[in-house]
């Protein structure tokens, strides 16, 4: 049988057929999106073929950032006026219950930026992993795959506004999201309040390896109560004559109707041929405020220093937006977003009417 979070069960021969003649046409349509279909397919085929009195259950959910845009002021001053509808993020996710010890996830994910030469969207997947819970004791867990490192999640679980903008180290580029490796993770404390993330992965985002060298992680988080958490970490990756070193902090507060937050990272770079390191430095902070039964202001700010192209340069961003909550998994978010960036004779300004939808 398979489960779908709001719709109970159904008989998996139906389901299954649907699901699989369903995503073979949307995928055959996509030129770059045929490793995607198969994988999904093989992944839907494997579940529900299995006999009716197997307990393995197959959730399906999505999420979607959708934007209408418009450009009030661009860094060249070339596209002052321009204005579309947009999304950031069209997701499908299929999470599977194999045991008590064992689940899996599959995810893909497709935008407006990333398509095929004639401007299809192209899916690619961001998730896939195998998850095995309590894997050397209670509370300690490993993942093997395609998964987030350890080092972004404290601070984006929350902040909580994904939808808006990203956490520091992601929006700047020195941490991707997803990287492909093992993660063990547990808690230090019986109690749950100090917890680890250690792990090996690619370095190359959701994209394939192409080179021998691999990125290692370390985190440390602390829970001291509900009101507040913080979180500790650094990576670190030897490139082709050099490396790269990141060390980043978090720290968070809480009460039932306010939250703020600060993180920041000093990430140095030694390059093959020049004998000094690059170093870039970036500090960001956020608030979010209940309002109008639960409707919520929410505002973030970073700056970041770094080098490029042996320029010193300097990057400001600031986004203020107000949460309009109709139902938990329903969001209208009008903002406007604030770049100015060293170098460049006007700052970026784009009021966004942002749509989250989660189901």
């Amino acid at each position: 049988m398979f489960r779908s979070g709001a719709s109970g069960y159904f008989g998996y021969k139906e389901i299954n057929h649907l699901l699989i003649t369903l995503l073979t046409d949307i995928m055959s349509m996509v030129h770059r999106g045929a490793f995607c279909a198969s994988v999904l397919l093989l992944f839907l085929s494997a579940g529900g073929l299995r006999p009716a009195t197997a307990q393995e259950n197959i959730m399906f959910s999505g999420e979607v950032f959708a934007d209408y845009l418009y450009q009030f002021s661009t860094l060249s001053g070339q596209g002052d006026g321009n204005n579309r509808f947009t999304y950031r993020r069209a997701r499908l996710t299929a999470d599977a219950d194999l045991s008590e010890q064992f689940s899996a996830r599959f995810r893909i994910e497709a935008n407006d930026l990333i398509g095929t030469a004639n401007g299809l969207p192209t899916p690619y997947v961001k998730d896939l992993f195998l998850k095995w819970k309590d894997a050397f004791g209670e509370g300690h867990t490993v993942l093997m795959g395609l998964q987030p490192p350890p080092s972004w999640q404290p601070a984006e679980k929350f902040w909580g506004y994904r939808s808006v903008s990203k956490t520091l180290n992601d929006r700047v580029g020195v941490l991707s999201s997803r990287d492909m490796g093992v993660l063990v993770r547990g808690p230090l404390a019986a109690d749950g309040k100090v917890r680890y993330g250690i792990m090996i992965g690619n370095a190359n985002g959701v994209r394939a390896e192409n080179d021998k060298y691999k990125r290692v992680y370390g985190q440390l988080e602390f829970y001291p109560s509900e009101s507040f958490a913080a979180s500790l970490g650094s990576h670190y990756q030897l490139t082709d004559g050099g490396y790269e070193w990141n060390f980043n902090g978090f720290a968070g507060f809480r009460t039932r109707k306010f939250r703020i937050g600060v993180e920041g990272f000093y990430h140095p770079v030694k390059i093959k041929g020049i004998s000094d390191t690059q170093d870039w430095l970036g500090l960001s902070g956020f608030v979010v405020v209940d309002v109008f039964k639960n409707n919520s202001v929410l505002a973030r700010v970073a700056f970041v220093e770094r080098p490029d192209e042996a320029i010193l340069k300097n990057t400001l961003f600031f986004v203020a937006g107000f949460a309009i909550k109709p139902h938990h998994n329903v969001q209208f978010i009008p903002n406007i977003v604030f770049i100015e960036l060293e170098g460049e004779e006007n700052p970026s300004v784009t009021g966004r009417m942002t749509l989250w939808i989660k189901f």
